[in-house]
């Protein structure tokens, strides 16, 4: 009667897990680039009555169950257009890498809610710098554009300007390209942002060995672990096949509907789950009542 017990117990617990992963993703079906995630099962230690021998088989009654792991979905249900070219949207793999307090890179995340600052750094929704790079990937560097010693403005024809505060406050249409480099206007000069050698200076962006590895850090931001393997950068279109797209945001893909069916689903185990406790009790209760007797 206490297996019975126990056995439910343990799958109340992992119900109440499961529920917890599906309250969180309804929480975020609206949250920006959120991605959705799972929990899976796997059943307790045996107790074996009776071993098999050539004539019988096993017979062993169970412990219950556990919650075996939380896998999360990394896959892209495309994106939602907003009013800010600055807002960027990554048309293939990889992540944007956001810079720590010291300017180095710490997180990454698939959500673009960009802006630039006044000092006309690159900054996310929080203030942290957004990571670039000017050779491809092998160095980041914080995107600031209003940096005198290391930014310039190189127009379609080759001329280079180093920029100054008075050209960034000039500065019309900046936008960024569909390989990350950023666009902009100056005297009615079509220019992108570059640096001493006229590299172009891109949005980094980041790839990993196994990127279900990332750990969830909360604001929509990833960090890496010893599953997802440190990070590689790269820029879009150098190789590959991915795109920056401005005025564009990733949705979440939380699928509504699954995530209700699972809510019923688990809602059902941990009833019946409460059941069998239920049930056990009422059973132990008679097996008192019969020695009261």
């Amino acid at each position: 009667m206490m297996r019975s017990m126990m056995s439910a117990v343990t799958g109340l617990r992992a119900q109440q897990t499961a529920m917890d992963v599906i309250g969180n993703n309804i929480a975020n079906v609206n949250t920006a680039g959120f991605k959705s995630s799972s929990a899976q099962f796997e059943d307790l230690f045996y107790q074996t009555l009776s071993g098999a021998t050539e004539e019988t088989n096993p017979s062993q009654v169970g412990y219950g169950a556990q919650v075996s792991g939380i896998s999360k979905n990394m896959s892209s249900t495309g994106a939602t257009q907003t009013d800010n070219p600055w807002q960027l949207y990554i048309d293939g793999g990889g992540y944007f890498t956001i810079a720590d307090a010291a300017g180095d890179p710490a997180y990454y995340t698939r959500v673009g809610n960009f802006t630039f600052d006044k000092t006309g750094h690159l900054v996310d929704s929080s203030g942290n710098n957004v990571m670039g790079t000017v050779d491809n990937g092998a160095t980041q560097i914080p995107i600031n554009i209003d940096d005198t010693t290391n930014t310039y403005f190189t127009t379609t024809d080759g001329t280079k300007t180093v920029m100054t505060d008075a050209m960034y406050n000039a500065m019309g249409n900046i936008s960024f390209n569909s390989d990350g480099s950023i666009a902009a206007t100056y005297n009615n000069q079509n220019g992108v942002f570059t640096d001493a050698d006229g590299n172009p200076i891109k949005v980094a962006i980041a790839t990993f060995v196994n990127e279900y590895g990332l750990s969830q850090a909360g604001n929509n931001d990833f960090e890496s672990t010893q599953s997802s393997g440190t990070a590689n950068y790269t820029t879009a279109l150098n190789g590959n096949t991915t795109r920056i797209r401005g005025n564009e945001l990733e949705m979440s893909n939380v699928d509504v509907a699954n995530e209700f069916t699972n809510m019923i689903v688990t809602q059902r185990g941990f009833q019946a789950n409460s059941r069998v406790i239920t049930t056990s009790d009422t059973l132990l209760e008679e097996l008192i009542n019969l020695k009261r007797s």
